[in-house]
């Protein structure tokens, strides 16, 4: 359970009662940031209560021929955590502006395919839920 507060002190009383010492905690964000923006401040205050947390984010890949900011922005993401007192690690599914078709066409060729209604997916939403699973049930990335 993350409960975002903005007030420190109010978050660390929330989470005394439901005993973070010691836990370990995987904190999955589906993009690179989306931890650190919109969850930083409470991260920061469960790992000073002593829990292990690993910000596990999931659409981290770096696309092949294409340049692009993913290495930087992965670099960046791994020295906010480390500012937070978080692990991060990164799986390599590519972000939606990245994918391909089996016929090598993007899935989202413009902006307004990516806000509008996703595609067919299904194999993707699998394959992620497989690599995902064991490491949940064991606790560990």
């Amino acid at each position: 359970m993350v409960i975002a507060i903005h007030r420190e002190n109010i978050v660390i009383q929330i989470f005394d009662k439901i005993n973070l010492q010691q836990s370990a905690i995987i904190y999955i964000s589906p993009h690179l940031d989306d931890a650190i923006l919109g969850a930083g401040a409470t991260l920061s205050a469960i790992a000073q209560l002593g829990s292990k947390i690993t910000v596990l984010t999931v659409f981290a890949g770096e696309p092949i021929g294409i340049s692009n900011d993913v290495q930087m922005r992965r670099q960046e993401d791994i020295l906010a955590c480390q500012e937070l007192g978080v692990v991060s690690k990164h799986l390599d599914f590519l972000d939606a502006i990245y994918r391909k078709d089996g016929r090598g066409k993007y899935i989202y060729p413009t902006l307004s395919s990516v806000i509008e209604a996703p595609a067919d997916e299904d194999e993707l939403v699998r394959e992620i839920g497989r690599i995902l699973a064991p490491s949940i049930e064991k606790e560990k990335i």
